[in-house]
Parts: structure tokens; sequence; C-alpha cells
């Protein structure tokens, strides 16, 4: 961020908390969202796909897990209080406020967006040769 704001890079792509203060500021010009969807703190801006780069799309995204002897009927109730405190309106302007985005669901739906992840990151990363280090 620092190279960006003295000019020493031109160019860069970050995560929203990150960025917005310095775009609010004026110190940045977001160009496009790497995302499939524009973000709502900033809707005016286009998506990476609405600019011609359909395939450029990246998300950041957070979940509780618990370990697997976890009870179905825990993870049931940790579920319905952790959507009831997403879904509470002064909770979801805090996260907006800090440029998070608040999504609820089911370990159902958690266990589908990890399982896309899995599958864009376990072609892409031998495509491009990362080995563990």
């Amino acid at each position: 961020m620092q190279a960006v704001l003295s000019g020493d890079v031109q160019f860069t792509t970050d995560n929203l908390p990150q960025l917005l203060p310095q775009i609010r500021a004026g110190k940045l010009k977001p160009l496009a969202v790497i995302a499939t969807k524009r973000w709502s703190q900033l809707p005016e801006i286009p998506t990476a796909s609405e600019v011609g780069y359909p395939s450029m799309t990246t998300s950041t995204w957070f979940g509780l897990v618990a370990q697997s002897k976890v009870t179905p009927q825990v993870i049931a109730r940790m579920n319905k209080e952790t959507n009831a405190i997403l879904n509470r309106s002064d909770f979801r302007e805090k996260l907006l406020e800090v440029s998070f985005e608040p999504m609820s669901g089911s370990p159902e739906d958690m266990a589908l967006a990890v399982k896309k992840e899995r599958a864009i990151w376990g072609t892409l990363i031998p495509q491009i040769g990362i080995k563990p280090e």
C-alpha cells in the first residue's frame, strides 16, 4: 500500500478493508472489483467481468469451523446462533463499516463453498507450479 501511495508502484489489488479508506480519502482510484458482484460499499465501481475480464474473479471469505467430533446438534445450534447475530442490523452495520459484507448460511453452504474453492485452487496451483515450502 505504501508503495502505491508513494507512486513507486502504479497498480495494486487488495482486500476492501485495506483499500476503502484510501479510496474514500481520494488517494486511490478504483478501476474494477475483482469479484462476482459489485461491492455494496462502492456500487458505482464495475466488476472486472463488466470491463472485459470475465475470468478475473476472486473473493475473501471467513467461516466458522469445528472439530469433526463435534455433534450435529452442537453444529446446528452454533449455526443458528451465528446466523442470528449476522442478521442483526446493528452487527451488520458494524461489519459494513469495516468493509465486510456479512453472509449467513448453513453448514451445507460452507461445505459447498469449500468444495468450489478446492476445485479452483486445486487446478490452478499445479498449473502455475506453486510448491509448498
